[in-house]
C-alpha cells in the first residue's frame, strides 16, 4: 500500500487536490489563501503545466493529514488516483493504460521489473503490437517508475479495471471540451440496456455468452458498459475491428483490463466486413475517430452492417437525428437512407431528446434498431416501429418501457399483437418511405403520464388507520409527523449504475477471507452471504483484529449505513447500522456518499435490492429516492420502527418463554395456580 513518503515523484493540480480531499474546487482556493502562512502553510507550487500550477503530491497529502482538512481520511492511500508522475502530460493516458493492460495480462504486480524486462513482458503479451507494445517501449527508462505508479493505482482503485476507468475519466476531465461521442448517463444506459435486451431475448443466441460486434473498433464506452452490466449474469464476447488507430488500441487495452474476451474483425478499406452468428452490432456516430462525419458516411457505415446481417443478428445504431430521422438531407444521403429502409431490417426508429451528447448539448440524437427483415411478409405489409421522445426525460421507467417496446419489435406480427406498446407505434414501411421530410409522422405526441395509483391516493388514510389500530404506546412519535402531501414531489428513481457513475454511491468489494481465520470469539464481526440472507446472526462469526490487519492489509471495514448485498440466486441486502465489520466475499458493499446522498436512504436501498430481479446485473437495479428535506425524517422513522420492532420481538420471545414455563411446570406438577378467597371465577349461587 502506498505511503506519503513514496509519493515524492507525484505531481498534482488544484482541481485534483479538491477531488482527493473530496471537497468543492473553491474550498482549496480558500485553504490556499487562509493558510498562506503560519505553522502549517499550504504547500507552494513547484512547477506549472502551461497555465496550470502543479504541486508535490506528498506535500499536499502531508498538509491534509497534519491539518485534518478535507473529507477523505484515505487521502494518503488514494493519492495515486489523483496525481501523476512528474514529466508526463499528454502521454500519461497511453502510458498508464498500456501498463495496466500488461498487468492484467500477467495477473501480477509490475514493480519488480526493470525497463528492459517490462519491454520483454510487453512483447510476450502483445507479440503483434496490437494494443500496448509500442506504448511501453516508448517509455524507455521511465518504464520502471511508471510501473510502480501503476501498481499503486491498482491498489488504490481496488483492481485493474477500476484503475483503468479512473485514469480514463481523469484524462477526459483534463480536456476543456467533451470528447466526441461522450454521452450523458441516461443515453449511455439506454444504449446498453437495449443492446443487452436484444442479446438476451434473441432465440438464436446463447444467453450465457452473448456476442457484441463493433465494426468501427472504437465504441469502447459502449462495449465496456455492456460487459459491466452483464457481470454475474453472463460472459459476453466482444468483436471489434482490427484497426491500428489510437482509439482502437485503447479499446483493446480497455477490454483486456476488464478481462473481457475479444475476437478480431477484419474490415476492408471500404468498411466491409463479415460477422457470423447471432451477434448484436453496436455503432455510434460521432465516434472518437470520426468527430464530424458527413451524413452520407454515417449511412454508408450503417449499410455495411445491414448488408451482411442475417435474421439471427441485431443492431443498435445511435447517431444524429438530423441524419437518421429528420428531413433536409441532400439527395445522395436521402437516397441512401431510403435504400436502408427498403432492406426491411430497420425495425424501429426513435427520436431522442436533446442534451444527450456532451459535446453538442442542443443536438437531438436518434436510435435505429435493426433486425430480421421478415422476407416472408409482402413488401406492402412490412412495418417499422416509430417513436418520438423529444419531450421526455430518459428516466429508468421511460427507458424500461422503451426497451420493452423495441425488443418486441424484433418479433413477428403475432408477437406485436401480444405486446402492449407504450412509446412506439406501428407504421407501414411504405408510408415511412413516402415521406419527403421527417420519417416521423405529424400526429399527436405520445403520452406517458400514469395517474397516481389508488394505493398512493389512499396512503394518508391508511397511515392514520394503522396508527390508530396500533395505539399510542406502540407507534413512535416520529411516525405521527407524516401526513398527506399537498403536492406530489417525487424524486425520480435511478439505477445503481447511474448513482455509482455520479458518485452518489460507491461500490466496495468484500474481502476474500480464509475460513480458518474466522475463529475468534472477539474482534471484528464478519458479514458474509449467510449473515445477509439471515441464515446467521451478524456478530456470530468474528475475525481477530490483529490477524485481520496482518493477513489482509488491503481489507476494509464497513461504515455505519453501508448496504451489504449478495447477488447469487436472488438479490438480498442488509444494512450495517453500526459499522466496523468485515464483509466477506462474495458479499459486497454499496456505500452512500454522506456529502451527496442524492436522496438515498440505506434501508430503502436494501429493500429495493431485495426486490430486484434474480440474475440481473447490480448496476441495472433501480433505487427509489426521497426529497432532500425528507431524507433525515424518513431515516429517523425507519430507525424508530426498527427499534420498536426489535423491542416487540424481544417481548414476544419472553411471552413464548413464559408460556413454555407454565405448560411445562403445570404438567410436571411443579407449578400450580393459587387463587385468593372470594375468587371472581367462583360459581354464583
Amino acid at each position: 500500500m502506498p505511503t506519503v513518503a513514496q509519493t515524492s515523484d507525484l505531481r498534482i493540480t488544484l482541481p485534483d487536490v479538491a477531488r482527493l480531499a473530496n471537497v468543492k474546487r473553491p474550498v482549496v482556493s480558500v485553504w490556499r489563501k487562509r493558510f498562506a502562512t503560519g505553522p502549517h502553510p499550504f504547500p507552494r507550487p513547484i512547477d506549472s503545466a502551461g497555465r496550470t500550477e502543479v504541486f508535490d503530491a506528498s506535500e499536499i497529502v502531508r498538509w491534509l493529514t497534519d491539518t485534518a482538512h478535507g473529507n477523505n481520511s484515505s487521502a494518503a492511500t488514494e493519492v495515486s488516483l489523483f496525481a501523476r508522475p512528474a514529466g508526463f502530460d499528454d502521454s500519461y493516458c497511453d502510458a498508464v493504460t498500456s501498463l495496466l493492460g500488461l498487468r492484467a495480462s500477467r495477473g501480477a504486480p509490475l514493480a519488480t521489473f526493470d525497463a528492459a524486462a517490462l519491454v520483454d513482458a510487453a512483447d510476450e503479451a502483445d507479440p503483434d503490437d496490437e494494443l500496448l507494445f509500442r506504448e511501453i517501449e516508448a517509455l524507455g527508462s521511465d518504464a520502471e517508475r511508471m510501473a510502480r505508479h501503476v501498481d499503486d493505482l491498482v491498489e488504490a482503485a481496488y483492481g485493474v479495471g477500476p484503475a483503468f476507468e479512473h485514469v480514463l475519466d481523469s484524462h477526459r476531465r483534463s480536456r476543456r471540451d467533451a470528447a466526441p461521442g461522450e454521452l450523458a448517463s441516461a443515453a449511455a444506459s439506454l444504449f446498453s440496456e437495449l443492446a443487452i435486451e436484444l442479446a438476451l431475448t434473441n432465440p438464436s443466441a446463447d444467453a450465457t455468452a452473448p456476442e457484441f460486434a463493433d465494426p468501427s473498433g472504437v465504441c469502447a464506452d459502449r462495449l465496456v458498459e455492456i460487459a459491466d452490466r452483464l457481470t454475474d449474469v453472463a460472459e459476453p464476447i466482444m468483436r471489434s475491428a482490427d484497426r491500428d488507430t489510437a482509439a482502437a488500441r485503447l479499446l483493446r487495452r480497455r477490454l483486456l483490463a476488464h478481462g473481457v474476451p475479444r475476437t478480431a474483425m477484419e474490415v476492408d478499406e471500404a468498411g466491409g466486413f463479415e460477422a457470423s452468428g447471432p451477434v448484436v452490432h453496436v455503432a455510434q456516430y460521432p465516434s472518437p475517430e470520426a468527430t464530424n462525419p458527413a451524413p452520407s458516411d454515417i449511412l454508408a457505415s450503417i449499410d455495411q452492417i445491414a448488408v451482411q446481417m442475417d435474421d439471427s443478428q441485431r443492431a443498435v445504431v445511435l447517431g444524429p437525428a438530423s441524419v437518421l430521422v429528420d428531413g433536409g438531407l441532400d439527395a445522395e444521403a436521402a437516397a441512401a437512407r431510403s435504400a436502408l429502409l427498403r432492406t426491411g431490417r430497420v425495425r424501429a426508429i426513435v427520436r431522442l431528446p436533446a442534451g444527450l451528447l456532451q459535446s453538442a448539448p442542443r443536438q437531438h440524437l436518434a436510435l435505429w434498431v435493426l433486425g430480421p427483415a421478415h422476407e416472408r411478409v409482402a413488401i406492402a405489409e412490412r412495418w417499422t416501429m416509430l417513436s418520438d421522445l423529444s419531450a421526455f426525460d430518459l428516466s429508468p421507467t421511460v427507458r424500461g418501457d422503451l426497451v420493452g417496446d423495441l425488443a418486441a419489435a424484433m418479433g413477428d406480427r403475432d408477437s406485436l399483437r401480444a405486446h402492449g406498446f407504450t412509446f412506439t407505434r406501428i407504421v407501414l414501411t411504405s408510408r415511412v418511405l413516402a415521406r419527403s421530410g421527417s420519417l416521423l409522422d405529424d400526429g399527436a405526441s405520445l403520452k406517458h403520464a400514469p395517474e397516481r395509483s389508488r394505493a398512493d391516493a389512499e396512503a394518508s388514510a391508511r397511515l392514520d388507520a394503522l396508527t390508530a389500530d396500533l395505539g399510542g404506546d406502540t407507534v413512535p412519535a416520529s411516525i405521527r409527523r407524516f401526513a398527506s402531501a399537498k403536492e406530489t414531489a417525487r424524486v425520480p428513481a435511478a439505477t445503481l449504475g447511474e448513482l455509482a457513475r455520479d458518485r452518489h454511491v460507491r461500490y466496495v468489494a468484500g474481502s476474500r477471507l480464509d475460513e480458518a481465520d474466522i475463529t475468534a470469539d472477539s474482534g471484528f464481526a464478519v458479514i458474509g452471504p449467510d449473515e445477509v440472507r439471515g441464515l446467521r446472526t451478524p456478530g456470530e462469526r468474528r475475525v481477530d483484529r490483529l490477524q485481520f490487519a496482518a493477513t489482509y492489509p488491503s481489507g476494509r471495514l464497513t461504515e455505519p449505513g453501508d448496504v451489504v448485498f449478495v447477488t447469487a440466486n436472488a438479490p438480498t441486502a442488509w444494512v450495517d447500522h453500526e459499522g466496523a465489520s468485515v464483509v466477506m466475499a462474495p458479499a459486497r458493499v454499496l456505500r452512500i456518499n454522506r456529502n451527496d446522498d442524492a436522496g438515498l436512504v440505506p434501508d430503502i436501498l436494501a429493500t429495493d435490492i431485495a426486490r430486484s430481479a434474480p440474475g440481473t446485473p447490480w448496476r441495472t437495479w433501480v433505487a427509489r429516492r426521497v426529497a432532500t428535506d425528507q431524507r433525515a425524517p424518513v431515516a429517523e422513522a425507519i430507525a424508530d420502527l426498527r427499534r420498536t420492532r426489535t423491542e416487540l420481538r424481544a417481548r414476544l420471545a419472553k411471552l413464548d418463554e413464559l408460556e413454555h414455563l407454565i405448560v411445562a411446570g403445570t404438567t410436571a406438577g411443579t407449578l400450580k395456580i393459587t387463587e385468593p378467597e372470594g375468587d371472581m371465577h367462583a360459581p354464583e349461587d
